[in-house]
């Protein structure tokens, strides 16, 4: 929205007279200009990815913010050339600083973006040279910086004749990440990296409520929408045609399915669901696994809590599209004050946030947003939340730990930090399959693959009955009163 104290934009008379008395030119500020200049694909682009090179913003809240002020039909674009740029950043990066004479400033990174989304457009886009560098020029129009057009014409001109594009050396990744990435997982690392950097599948989870897998086969063959079964959650289906018209056929409305990933449709069938149990979802939104919990048993005594009461209400949209029922609360899942009335629950399904560092493919800006520092600051949040929830599991309920992260820190060490303070909490084993990963004594971690799962890590724990409900056995039975103690 425009700002009343900016609204006023000076005429060319009114920036002459300014320049006369000296005065600075008002800063041109695209965002709050938009009755005045309507993006292009291009030029919002620039904007989000300068914010993202800037660790301001993440790509999806810029997308919020951003399509209304571009022409429906440019959308698709314009997120196609965020998710392309920052994806493979640091190579371009690389390969634009050698054709600058000085850096950019940083008030003019839009512009800089602009370039980077040229030679990408050059490098990696079925599109014709000139109409590569035109739309880049042409964009810098529309964010009010008319000098750029001359230095953006001939910079991509220069890499257009003698192109010599820079392949990252820390595969597109930050250097922090790519040294944790090969200390945790040597043997994997030059997948996992390969992986990150790909487009990601398009998978959905068929709602067994409405209709089975096969019967959701034969509905995508007769609207020619090609797809393939997953391998490892019976209700996973990959539609191979990214493109297709899957988001606006009855069925979706219907609620006979929902896009999740395949990994994370593994959390739900890890519990045993009884018919009217009490169950917890906890860091829930956007609420995938909250109605695939209640797809399995829609009986279930249901609590979704987040601590982000703006995503509170995607968990309550997913709910109601799939005609489910769940209590839905803001709330801190470390606080059990906050939520919790004081009855045990059955099952805790705990989700924790995380560095997100497994499903990069899906949210490249990750790379420019997530920092070094940020992994022990989440590996506090994680285990203060994990202390926090058992507190409140039924004896002998189950409790299972998830992250979409790939750090040990986050993972398997949280949990041995966990069974190390927590007496009567026990690890158990899963038996889950995946297409490229690691089972270990403490947990299960999934990593990347093309065309499949993202990355994903679980642990199952289950809490003891305490010492005065546990059913005596053979070996700890009172000694008899005529036996003698040993000596």
């Amino acid at each position: 929205m425009t700002n009343s104290n900016t609204s006023h934009l000076p005429t060319a008379q009114e920036k002459i007279t300014q320049q006369k008395k000296g005065q600075k030119k008002p800063k041109s500020n695209p965002l709050s200009q938009q009755k005045k200049t309507a993006l292009c694909a291009r030029s919002a682009a620039a904007i989000a990815i300068s914010k993202v090179l800037k660790q301001e913003q993440s790509l999806n809240t810029l997308f919020d913010e951003l399509t209304p002020k571009i022409p429906a039909d440019d959308i698709p674009l314009f997120k196609a050339l965020c998710f392309g740029v920052t994806r493979y950043s640091f190579s371009l990066m690389e390969t634009a600083d050698q054709y600058l004479a000085k850096p950019i400033r940083n008030k003019d990174k839009d512009i800089y973006a602009l370039l980077l989304i040229g030679i990408y457009q050059l490098h990696f886009l079925s599109i014709p040279d000139y109409a590569a560098i035109d739309s880049c020029v042409a964009a810098s129009k529309k964010l009010n910086k008319l000098w750029a057009r001359g230095f953006l014409n001939g910079t991509l001109r220069q890499f257009q004749k003698q192109p010599n594009f820079i392949e990252s050396t820390n595969a597109d990744h930050p250097n922090w990440l790519v040294g944790k990435i090969k200390k945790h997982w040597p043997q994997a690392a030059d997948q996992i990296f390969q992986a990150n950097n790909q487009e990601p599948p398009l998978c959905v989870r068929v709602n067994q409520q409405k209709s089975s897998r096969e019967e959701f086969n034969k509905l995508l063959e007769t609207q020619h929408i090609a797809f393939q079964n997953g391998k490892h959650s019976s209700d996973a289906v990959y539609i191979l045609d990214k493109s297709s018209p899957l988001m606006t056929i009855d069925a979706f409305f219907e609620g006979n399915f929902s896009v999740q990933d395949e990994a994370a449709q593994l959390a739900a069938t890890q519990f045993d669901l009884k018919s009217h149990q009490s169950v917890l979802d906890a860091c829930a939104a956007p609420g995938g696994k909250t109605c695939h919990l209640l797809e399995k048993e829609p009986t279930l005594n249901l609590l979704a809590i987040d601590q982000d009461e703006s995503r509170l209400k995607r968990i309550e949209q997913n709910l109601e599209r799939l005609n489910l029922r769940a209590k839905v609360v803001c709330a801190d899942a470390s606080n059990l004050e906050s939520f919790w009335d004081g009855q045990p629950f059955d099952h805790i399904l705990c989700d924790v946030p995380c560095s997100a560092t497994g499903v990069i493919r899906r949210h490249p800006d990750i790379k420019h947003l997530r920092k070094s520092s940020d992994i022990p600051v989440l590996a506090e949040r994680q285990l203060a939340i994990l202390e926090s929830l058992w507190g409140c599991l039924a004896e002998s309920g189950t409790l299972i730990y998830t992250t979409c992260s790939l750090l040990k820190d986050e993972n398997c060490k949280v949990i041995e930090a966990f069974l190390t303070n927590t007496p009567d909490a026990r690890i158990e084993s899963m038996d889950l399959s995946f297409d490229h990963g690691v089972k270990t004594p403490i947990g299960i971690q999934f990593f990347p693959v093309n065309n499949s799962h993202d990355g994903f890590y679980f642990a199952k724990l289950i809490k003891e009955p305490s010492a005065d409900n546990k059913k005596p056995s053979a070996d700890n039975k009172k000694p008899s009163e005529n036996k003698e103690p040993s000596a």
